[in-house]
């Protein structure tokens, strides 16, 4: 195997490992913000939506925390999907 081939192959490896891991994690920031969604626990009167308190607690751009909270909405609608 060539240089080129090793180092293509093993880069390969630890992308798919590392997606790996950030889907997990963003799993795991959708359940945050379900139990937050369903505490209504988002708002202390200067926030203005759930999506406004993703964006401020994680630094997301305000698309990215608008879709995680659209998939938090979501859970208990797709239980096949989350692995209810």
């Amino acid at each position: 195997m060539s240089r080129q081939e090793r180092v293509g192959w093993e880069a390969q490896t630890r992308v798919v490992t590392l997606v790996g891991q950030a889907n997990v994690l963003a799993a795991s920031v959708v359940d945050v913000i379900v139990e937050v969604l369903d505490a209504e626990a988002w708002g202390d009167g200067s926030l203005r939506s759930p999506e406004h308190w993703v964006a401020w607690r994680t630094g997301f751009a305000p698309a990215r925390s608008a879709r995680l909270v659209q998939i938090a909405r979501r859970v208990h609608d797709l239980p096949v999907c989350v692995g209810l």
